[in-house]
């Protein structure tokens, strides 16, 4: 979902983008819990994780990380559906143009999904964060 080779994970970038982008989140209460903050993709992961395993039985964390989780399935399987089903549907329907905009269909149906997955991905990283920040 985020489509980057290196570091694909939401909380890779939790506190130089995500956490800056979300008022809930106060960064100076932040560095006072944990020191500076990192800015490599993989120190802020980690901290981010060891966070995020402190509050993982909060209800507003568990419901947005089943919401990202489900999301996240959900656009992997419209992939699927996208390649095996654009194929067929070249080879099995007769019009070009009905084909064509069944494979747009599939090609929307994904880039909505993964949009989706995005978004409860950092939605997932910034309510972590945001209650880690309150206290």
């Amino acid at each position: 979902m985020f489509l980057r080779r290196r570091d694909p994970l939401p909380g890779s970038e939790a506190f130089t983008k995500h956490a800056l982008s979300d008022p809930r989140v106060d960064m100076a209460a932040l560095e006072r819990s944990f020191g500076p903050l990192p800015v490599t993709p993989r120190e802020q992961n980690a901290l981010w994780y060891k966070m995020y395993k402190s509050v993982g039985s909060e209800p507003a964390v568990s419901q947005v990380h089943r919401a990202f989780l489900f999301t996240r399935d959900y656009a992997c399987l419209t992939l699927v559906a996208f390649l095996i089903l654009g194929i067929a549907g070249l080879i099995q329907i007769p019009s070009r143009t009905t084909a064509l905009g069944f494979i747009g269909l599939l090609a929307v149906q994904f880039l909505l999904a993964r949009r989706a997955a995005r978004t409860h991905g950092v939605r997932f990283v910034t309510t972590v964060l945001a209650l880690k920040s309150a206290g």
